[in-house]
């Protein structure tokens, strides 16, 4: 099965080009590496290496704060056997500014932080714990632990994202276990001002055999809108088949013709800041491949092989 990323770029601080980003890949069993990547000539620069720590998986375990250029994200320290939040300074000093410990009994992932922070407000993380069926939306300090909890209720979590333009975090996830039907997923805002508001998601057009979805969801900076992945079982093919899709006005997920080719499993988002593309890593056993997407084009620009087993990147 083929692994994919695909990731945001924003201009603020660290001073990136629009080819260029931070990112998290694994060394070994045993080691996480964050450093600096290009999409240019697919090069990786690492600059803080933390031994005896693994990345978790791909439910949104990290984000990445564009207007002070800190990574944080969820880790697991293997001596231990401690899940911690950990904070990277990515400006020239590139340090580990933070290690929190958050406890082995909480399930949390759907990172993002509010980029629109205009009141200072030190709880400026958004994550989603979920445990036994119900989802916690919180605001945390990555830093300190303080944190403040918005909303409780029954689900299962899909995907989570924050949109800078219309200052909302939202919360894509099915109403029960069963997740594979189409009238069974929802979405929820939450705006600045902590109002929050709930609606069944629907598609445009309909999928006939669906199975998960929407997940890693993004905000596009340069076409204004939230894009996320499906899953279907495709029965020309045999094989489950990955979409991109775009969140309307109406809570429609407005699916495209865009897909990874063959096994390709597309598992981060990272939308360009200047244009339409939508840059992604892809893992076929152990190669890794960077793929661009047009997204308006609903094309596949270019796949390149490239050498870091890549875990998420921004």
């Amino acid at each position: 099965m083929i692994k994919v990323l695909i990731f945001i770029i924003f201009f603020s601080g660290l001073v990136l080009s629009d080819h260029s980003g931070v990112g998290i890949w694994s060394q070994g069993k045993n080691t996480i590496v964050v450093g600096s990547i290009s999409y240019d000539n697919q090069t990786t620069n690492p600059m803080v290496t933390l031994n005896g720590y693994t990345y978790p998986g791909d439910q949104q375990f990290s984000s990445y704060n564009y207007n002070e250029n800190i990574l944080t994200f969820v880790s697991t320290n293997q001596v231990s056997n401690q899940m911690n939040l950990i904070s990277i300074n990515c400006t020239d000093e590139w340090s580990v500014s933070s290690i929190l410990p958050i406890g082995n009994h909480l399930t949390l992932g759907g990172l993002a932080y509010n980029l629109n922070n205009t009141n200072n407000d030190p709880n400026n993380l958004f994550i989603t714990v979920f445990n036994f069926g119900i989802l916690k939306i919180i605001k945390l300090n990555p830093f300190t632990g303080s944190n403040v909890t918005i909303d409780q209720f029954p689900g299962v979590f899909q995907s989570a994202v924050f949109n800078q333009f219309e200052n909302y975090y939202a919360v894509s996830y099915a109403n029960h276990t069963i997740t594979t039907s189409l009238s069974n997923n929802y979405i929820r805002y939450y705006y600045y001002n902590t109002t929050k508001s709930s609606y069944q998601l629907l598609f445009k057009p309909t999928i006939s055999i669906f199975t998960f979805g929407p997940y890693k969801m993004k905000y596009h900076p340069y076409i204004s809108q939230v894009i996320g992945l499906l899953q279907y079982y495709n029965p020309s093919s045999g094989i489950l088949k990955q979409v991109f899709s775009s969140l309307t006005s109406s809570n429609t997920l407005s699916i495209s013709n865009m897909s990874p080719k063959g096994s390709l499993y597309i598992i981060s988002v990272l939308p360009s800041f200047k244009s339409s593309q939508v840059y992604t890593i892809a893992q076929n056993i152990n190669q890794f491949y960077l793929i661009i997407f047009n997204y308006t084009e609903n094309i596949i620009q270019d796949i390149i092989p490239i050498s870091e087993p890549i875990v998420e990147i921004f």
